[in-house]
């Protein structure tokens, strides 16, 4: 090949790589659209939506000027009723929530009670008064976290409850749950 026909080439080889690049910047002939400015909410710093805001009740802040914080969601595992189905899989359930239905068996303090009419008794011992009075026969929902093994001290020291020694000593070593809410359930 001669150097003319090389040149040639070269020139025809770089005309055509102009030519491809300008037809493909000539292919967008869309104008640009300038994007809506983002209106930021001075309170959450989030950006602020297009639906009129609700006006949510103000929370106040704890004496040590933390923020508050709300409860977090609590992880039900079950819900049904306290019978020997719930007992034989009452390992599974241990350290979780689980809202239980069933007979009051015996009270035995305002904070504590027992369940369980048909199967063995399951002692409920109540954190925060949320419960109202219950009576022997009456029906029962209770939430709250199964413990593995009751014990008076652990309990008493963790509650700041003061427990009969020898009316509690029968559940020793028992699982149990600590109650978190409960109500009484209407009759049918």
């Amino acid at each position: 090949m001669k150097t003319s026909d090389r040149r040639s080439t070269r020139v025809m080889a770089v005309g055509l790589f102009a030519v491809a690049g300008l037809g493909l910047t000539a292919c967008d002939t869309e104008e640009p659209v300038a994007e809506e400015p983002v209106v930021v909410d001075p309170a959450t710093e989030a950006p602020a939506s297009e639906e009129p805001a609700t006006e949510e009740p103000a929370t106040e802040e704890p004496a040590t000027g933390a923020p508050a914080t709300e409860e977090p969601a609590v992880d039900i595992v079950y819900t049904g009723p306290y019978d020997q189905a719930f007992i034989d899989e009452l390992d599974t359930y241990t350290a979780q929530d689980v809202t239980v239905t069933a007979e009051v068996n015996e009270t035995l303090t305002p904070d504590a009670f027992t369940i369980g009419a048909d199967v063995d008794p399951l002692l409920v011992i109540e954190t925060d008064e949320s419960i109202p009075p219950v009576d022997p026969g009456q029906e029962v929902e209770v939430t709250g976290t199964v413990e593995e093994i009751f014990e008076i001290v652990v309990v008493e020291e963790d509650w700041g409850l003061d427990l009969d020694d020898e009316m509690f000593a029968v559940y020793e070593g028992e699982p149990y749950l600590v109650a978190s809410t409960g109500d009484i359930v209407a009759p049918e």
